[in-house]
């Protein structure tokens, strides 16, 4: 799958509470007509919107879930990679820095949680020594 997306275009289709487009079912629709637009992919943030989006489209997804207001906030524990892996994404993107993580555990946990149940991991860094 990664060497398929090599030089191709991925789009985040994201919305969040209070904005216009927040639904699953528009993000469904944009992701759809991203792809129509020649997207190769989509990176999508929250449970609904990632199976709205996986039950639409086979093309390699990218989840996340944005949550709480700890400094780590995408997809900051084990327990969130393990949900958005259960949506059928193909990888699970976290947040891989050096912050600490909201319920005191650690990113290998997490990349563990992912590995599991057969997910790709796309770490979100800082900084060089973190990538």
């Amino acid at each position: 799958m990664i060497a398929s997306l090599r030089g191709q275009l991925i789009v985040s289709c994201q919305a969040y509470p209070g904005e216009s487009l927040r639904d699953a079912d528009t993000m469904r629709r944009m992701a759809l007509a991203v792809l129509a637009g020649g997207a190769a992919a989509i990176r999508a943030q929250g449970l609904d919107d990632l199976y709205a989006i996986r039950a639409a489209t086979s093309v390699p997804l990218i989840g996340l879930w944005k949550d709480g207001e700890a400094e780590v906030r995408i997809t900051p524990t084990a327990h969130h990679v393990t949900a958005v892996a259960r949506t059928g994404v193909d990888v699970v993107a976290l947040d891989a820095t050096a912050r600490p993580r909201p319920d005191g555990g650690d990113l290998a946990t997490s990349v563990r949680a992912a590995h599991e149940v057969g997910c790709l991991v796309m770490a979100d860094v800082s900084s060089y020594d973190e990538g």
